[in-house]
């Protein structure tokens, strides 16, 4: 009251003069401080209240800061998968061409293109501004004086490759990388692995102890969530590959960065009859028949473009560009958080309803002494919102502690900065404090909140107003159940389904495998290197190959029964060389035929074996053995 002695009169009629406008001010101000001690208040009776509780505070604050801890990985989790090459200024403006189709029962799915297609397409497209192109030939062991390494993370790319992508060139000249054959830009880590603090430009790298490669440029390490994680860039002009004018060939990753208001769909509509000018009359003499006579036979061909931020989480291409992901996964993920996030939220909401009836005489009391239904309402919100702050508190300080774990574990390099790098993650979060904050003190601070002084007093002995909180609390718990059930049966499911990978045969025997990568680099002295292993009692089997049944590089190739392609008969096929100890050492049981014949027998390039999926792609009927096979 005594904010606003100077705007009363005795009569408790507010005194206003229009020439005074300050007592506008004065008022406000009055309100505002009277606002603020209400507020003040609010917390301190808060804090009295959950120090007074502080068992039940304790095991509220544990369960709800351990469901928001599960809830802000995930979150964190899929704001970095949503997060990939989003950094790049033209983004919105990238498109990668992938082509689809089918031949007979083989269809083809791949995100590479022929090596013109880049070229033609900005001849004859005047809605692109450049394009660039990646070819991918696995591992490379890469030497420089005297110390040598193998490298996984080598491609060949276009000299245009940094007027598409925004990768950060700390040396040499945006104009000239990668222009002459012979060239390589390689990133920072790798220039301090090779060089060390000497620089690094001008230096000349012997891949594969054949070929020299001189360092024009040097990149800052490429972002961790950028879907290209590559080490060493080669000239593409080195391989001359990049230069056949084969459509059907497809082994080039193809970027474009179009105009800027180039409209997508206009160059979708030109794509058909643009594949039949070019890859349709190359198939014409492949097939020896009319392109339109293929097409009619139910087979197909097709171009088609995906948006640079949709190709990590929603290409569904074979054989894609670096890492990728698939955003069902996320919306499981999200699910799984949410669902986590609400068990946590009810079982606050729970204990928080199941102890409303406790206070109804603290209700009485504060309501006979003058306390204004408002007024409890702000008390019971305020103390749900501060234990609930308190529990984002601990959620983010033990995120904090167990982070790296989550990255070994994801295989992620998340930071605690995401929340101020990315705003929406620190509004989503305290969206989640007041909501729940909001919810759990919605009982006590509307039902409790109403009752009359005499009935509140009452209401613990009598035990009014329970049947109530006993409907309430009864739904909250078996909807919490449910969503329990629903989580264990999915547990289960993914284990059943880990199990069933871990134990499923397949085809070949992984135990007791080692393998010795890049020995390919000894060259001449390989088979004096195999021979002297082959003498040791603890080896059974050795084997020389560049091809495993794991995830390593790969070879495709069209491949066709007899002498000549004919109508559907065109499959794409991988391709392994390997020697006559490949199937031995493996374990790999041949179902007919015989296997290859030591390499000193001419028939060693003749001779193929072929796996039971590549006969049942060409239709054999019968002994498939004798049958020829003739590549594209």
């Amino acid at each position: 009251n005594a904010h606003f002695s100077l705007l009363l009169s005795p009569h408790k009629q507010l005194i206003y003069n229009p020439l005074q406008p300050s007592a506008h001010l004065l008022l406000s101000l009055g309100i505002i401080e009277i606002h603020r001690h209400m507020l003040k208040n609010y917390l301190k009776t808060a804090l009295r209240n959950l120090w007074k509780n502080r068992f039940y505070s304790g095991i509220n604050l544990l369960g709800l800061s351990t469901g928001m801890l599960c809830f802000l990985f995930i979150a964190t989790f899929i704001q970095d998968e949503l997060s990939y090459d989003r950094f790049h200024e033209n983004g919105e403006r990238i498109v990668r061409m992938n082509f689809t189709g089918q031949m007979g029962d083989n269809i083809i799915n791949v995100a590479q293109l022929g090596a013109p297609v880049g070229a033609v397409m900005l001849e004859e497209f005047p809605e692109i501004e450049t394009y660039v192109r990646f070819r991918e030939q696995g591992e490379f062991q890469v030497r420089y004086e005297n110390q040598s390494f193998q490298e996984n993370k080598v491609i060949y790319a276009d000299s245009t490759m940094l007027d598409v992508f925004d990768f950060e060139l700390v040396a040499g000249d945006q104009n000239e990388i990668l222009k002459q054959p012979g060239t390589v830009v390689i990133t920072q880590s790798i220039a301090k692995k090779y060089f060390g603090n000497q620089d690094p430009i001008g230096k000349t790298l012997k891949l594969n102890n054949e070929y020299n490669y001189a360092v024009n440029g040097v990149l800052a390490d490429l972002p961790s969530n950028s879907s290209i994680q590559q080490d060493m860039f080669l000239a593409m002009a080195s391989l001359e590959e990049s230069r056949e004018n084969r459509w059907t060939n497809m082994n080039f990753y193809t970027y474009f960065l179009l105009r800027e208001g180039a409209n997508i769909a206009t160059i979708e509509a030109k794509i058909p009859a643009f594949l039949r000018r070019h890859l349709g009359t190359e198939m014409e003499r492949f097939l020896q028949m009319p392109f339109e006579d293929f097409i009619a036979a139910g087979n197909s061909a097709k171009y088609s473009f995906i948006s640079l931020h949709d190709i990590y989480l929603k290409s569904e291409f074979d054989e894609s560009l670096g890492a990728s992901s698939n955003i069902k996964y996320l919306y499981i993920f999200g699910a799984v958080g949410l669902f986590i996030l609400l068990l946590a939220a009810i079982n606050f909401i729970n204990l928080a309803t199941a102890r409303a009836s406790t206070r109804s005489r603290e209700v009485g009391v504060r309501k006979v002494v003058g306390a204004g239904r408002r007024q409890l309402m702000g008390q019971f919100l305020a103390e749900s919102t501060l234990l609930a702050l308190l529990a984002l508190v601990v959620a983010l300080a033990g995120m904090r502690i167990t982070l790296p774990y989550f990255n070994e574990l994801a295989g992620k390099s998340i930071s605690m900065g995401i929340f101020f790098d990315q705003p929406l993650m620190l509004i989503t979060a305290f969206s989640l404090v007041l909501l729940i904050g909001l919810l759990a003190g919605a009982y006590p601070s509307l039902v409790l909140a109403g009752f009359q002084p005499l009935e509140a007093i009452q209401q613990r002995s009598q035990g009014t107003g329970k049947g109530r909180q006993a409907s309430l609390r009864s739904s909250l718990v078996v909807f919490q159940f449910a969503v329990t059930t629903i989580l264990l049966v999915g547990t289960l499911t993914v284990y059943q389904q880990m199990k069933f990978i871990q134990e499923k045969k397949l085809g070949y025997n992984k135990d007791q495998l080692l393998l010795i990568d890049g020995a390919y680099g000894l060259e001449d002295q390989l088979s004096t290197f195999t021979s002297q292993l082959a003498m040791d009692t603890r080896i059974e089997h050795l084997a020389v190959t560049s091809f495993l049944p794991i995830p390593s590089a790969r070879n495709f190739s069209g491949y066709f029964l007899g002498n000549s392609p004919e109508q559907s008969s065109l499959f794409m096929m991988q391709v392994w060389y390997v020697d006559e100890n490949y199937l031995p050492t493996m374990g790999i049981k041949l179902a007919a035929g015989r296997n290859f014949a030591p390499t000193t027998e001419p028939d060693i390039t003749t001779n193929v074996i072929v796996n039971e999926a590549a006969i049942r792609k060409f239709g054999l009927q019968g002994d498939p053995i004798g049958q020829q096979v003739s590549r594209n």
